[in-house]
């Protein structure tokens, strides 16, 4: 990882400093693999549930446990002064596994917690207070022993475990559920705050059809389509192979989407639910709306999207993108996306890191763009300190005809986005071809037609027969066709001296 010896240094000198960056942390609600380690005490090294000291975060959780998972370095002083407090041990005496050292005879028995030193180079004598550590970490307070696992991975398994858990920082501390998702727990929490976060956990799996929905992963941003995307789990005790989703804004359906797929416990997918458009920051609604579902609290979820009025804009189709990185090139990647069909058009190449500091240009990346549509531009950086400063100073632009539409310099974290357009979007002319977007297809319930605003819409069965029309069509148009018989039908869109037609299947 980039800078961790410069990260070492400071945290030693630093050690009143908040927090000491490694990369980006897991958004809440994100799966936490699997890991087994071995508890470093050797008063523990006959304990655990195979009676061997060594801990695996699913066990427990299939016990119907909430586990606390603090990653920690032993040269980190925030971390030391968390440890200090006592907080772990407080949750871990009162709500720990029945029967485990350290735990309450009186205990509730439905929390595990596990210690982890994030640092893969730590060597055991730093756990007791040898060189490069703040103290001893078993004894902290020289009265007793910690009694809940503290484990010292070795080199590939910490460093699995910090990626695998996005750990962004020394100390963090995850709150994750039996359902496998975590939550960042705040470090100024007290044990009774822990544990009341324990107990908000959803129940684990115990009907055996109970699809969940985890978490929206769509565009949180817009200037106008709204890309809308959702995690979808499998909260059943067998394999989950269908169901049916609606994405709502109000109390209206925007859309319908009927997924399948093979789904394990605990598993997840990505479920696409269609481009919708907005004129003003909105509140969308997802939900699962099968009958047969006997667990409607994991169904629904909701999610801001704010709205704002793009003035970036290009006037030729031939764009080009150029970076330049810093010497940490390969930690680099971008995608553009065109928002008309939420379609990602472009992706960076592979970058390649330097042996040394400094701004490296890379191939510039040549892209014919659609002309009256909206882009969205999204420059990533996995370690989470952009391109810049000691390491180069990078940079990177879009060019439209030779002229900039946007540049940045200034590029200091993991993520930055840029929405521009080509041409006048919303023009009528030519533009009516290029625009439409017809979902989702196959289609069963509900049928979408967005960017035909002001068109004729007309529905035509296999037979050349009219089903459907409506005039002067909105920017987003929902045809309910749950009436209409299966099969072939076009949609026929007729805008000016424009006409489109889009072939759709029609199921049942």
């Amino acid at each position: 990882m980039k800078k961790l010896n410069l990260l070492f240094v400071l945290s030693l000198v630093l050690v009143f400093a908040t927090t000491s960056k490694i990369q980006a942390q897991l958004p809440d609600m994100s799966i936490a693999p699997n890991f087994t380690v071995t508890a470093y005490q050797s008063a523990l090294s006959t304990q655990g549930l195979h009676n061997n000291g060594t801990y695996t975060l699913y066990e427990y959780l299939d016990q119907g446990k909430a586990v606390m998972v603090d990653v920690s370095a032993t040269w980190c002083g925030p971390c030391w002064s968390y440890h200090q407090t006592g907080t772990l041990d407080g949750l871990y005496s009162a709500h720990g596994p029945t029967g485990f050292p350290g735990v309450s005879a009186s205990t509730t028995n439905n929390v595990m917690v596990i210690w982890v030193e994030g640092d893969g180079t730590t060597a055991d004598a730093t756990m007791l207070d040898g060189a490069g550590t703040i103290g001893n970490w078993i004894n902290p307070t020289g009265s007793a022993e910690i009694q809940f696992p503290m484990a010292n991975p070795a080199s590939t398994l910490a460093n699995q475990i910090n990626n695998d858990l996005g750990i962004a920082y020394f100390p963090t501390v995850y709150r994750i559920c039996p359902n496998r998702t975590v939550k960042l727990m705040s470090t100024s929490s007290s044990a009774t705050t822990l544990y009341t976060q324990c107990t908000q956990c959803p129940a684990p799996a115990s009907q055996t059809f109970d699809p969940a929905l985890l978490r929206y992963t769509g565009l949180t941003s817009t200037t106008g389509p709204v890309c809308m995307k959702v995690r979808l789990q499998n909260n059943g005790t067998q394999p989950l192979t269908s169901c049916t989703i609606q994405a709502k804004a109000g109390s209206t359906v925007i859309n319908e989407v009927n997924w399948t797929g093979n789904l394990a416990t605990y598993a997840e997918a990505e479920v696409d639910l269609g481009v919708h458009t907005i004129t003003a920051t909105s509140t969308l609604t997802f939900v699962i709306v099968d009958a047969t579902d006997p667990n409607l609290t994991n169904n629904t979820i909701t999610k801001s999207v704010s709205y704002s009025s793009s003035t970036l804009t290009g006037t030729s189709t031939a764009c080009v993108i150029n970076v330049t990185t810093d010497r940490y090139s390969s930690e680099t990647s971008w995608v553009l996306t065109d928002l008309t069909g939420c379609n990602a058009v472009a992706t960076s190449p592979v970058y390649t890191s330097a042996a040394s500091n400094g701004a490296y240009p890379q191939a510039p990346v040549n892209v014919t763009l659609v002309n009256g549509h909206k882009y969205l531009f999204e420059m990533f950086d996995s370690y989470g300190d952009g391109m810049c400063c000691d390491y180069g100073s990078g940079t990177y632009n879009i060019t439209s005809g030779g002229t900039v539409i946007f540049t940045n310099s200034n590029f200091t974290t993991d993520y930055d986005a840029k929405f521009f357009s080509i041409g006048t979007v919303g023009a009528n002319i030519n533009l009516l071809e290029s625009n439409i977007s017809v979902f989702p297809n196959p289609a069963q319930n509900m049928l979408n037609i967005q960017n035909a605003e002001n068109a004729t819409i007309t529905l035509f069965n296999a037979l050349g027969q009219e089903v459907y029309s409506i005039e002067r069509a909105s920017a987003s148009e929902i045809i309910d066709i749950s009436s209409f018989p299966q099969g072939s039908y076009v949609v026929r869109a007729v805008r000016d001296n424009e006409i489109t037609n889009t072939k759709v299947i029609f199921t049942k």
